[in-house]
């Protein structure tokens, strides 16, 4: 009341995919439908956002972003084929991060190290992205990897659903390792596919059995040829 809002209807977070034409048009679209989908409002449709260039529509995107207080932006699947240094994306679209950042709303980049070379050649940008830290999520290389043992196992392969701990298992981190080749997407898609399979047999606790038996499963089968087609590359066999 003492703002003088009838209301406010506040965007927590907002996850917008790269465009597979990596065109700034498609990005803008896709900006609007999702954040039609997350409000339950129809911006995407309105004629004068429709119908406006495409530096207005990026302008009334940001307006919209603060109206609503976006707490997190996130720009995800930024791959290869959709690199930055794409002539579709120009230096405007560079531009346009650069405003974001001012308008103050935290911003997520996620994808391929290689599409956002041509915003590694912006200093002032970079300044602004790697402040709070840019990460590269690379699978642990050794088994004695600090964030293998330190965070990822324990906190993923800890995670237990069953009401009995698990069965013991000898050198469970390098156990881990050699099965997941240090990937975390594939350790938590072990650990689920397992927990599912001891579930549904009516177990309590987590077995070696079904650690066997989740890996003959077709996503931990295809997992695995992934794992190896990646360390046979980077060790250059």
């Amino acid at each position: 009341e003492r703002a003088a809002w009838i209301e406010l209807r506040q965007l927590m977070y907002l996850v917008v995919p790269m465009p597979s034409d990596a065109s700034k048009a498609g990005f803008l679209m896709n900006a609007f439908i999702e954040l039609d989908n997350a409000l339950g409002t129809s911006y995407a449709q309105e004629a004068k956002i429709r119908n406006a260039t495409i530096d207005i529509q990026l302008v009334k995107l940001l307006a919209l972003l603060v109206k609503h207080r976006c707490g997190l932006f996130i720009i995800e699947e930024g791959q290869e084929d959709h690199e930055l240094s794409n002539v579709k994306f120009g230096r405007s679209f560079l531009t346009f991060f650069l405003r974001l950042l001012n308008t103050g709303i935290p911003t997520v980049l996620i994808g391929n190290p290689k599409a956002f070379h041509e915003i590694s050649t912006s200093s002032q940008l970079m300044s602004r992205l790697s402040n709070p830290g840019a990460r590269e999520l690379t699978p642990c290389a050794i088994a004695t990897n600090a964030e293998w043992t330190g965070d990822y196992v324990p906190g993923i392969w800890g995670a237990n659903l069953l009401p009995e701990p698990d069965e013991p298992i000898s050198d469970l981190y390098k156990f881990l390792w050699d099965r997941t080749g240090g990937f975390v997407h594939y350790l938590s898609m072990w650990r689920r596919e397992a927990t599912r399979i001891a579930l549904v047999s009516g177990d309590r606790s987590l077995k070696r059995q079904h650690l066997d038996l989740a890996m003959k499963s077709t996503v931990m089968q295809v997992g695995a040829q992934i794992v190896t087609s990646y360390w046979n590359g980077r060790l250059g066999n």
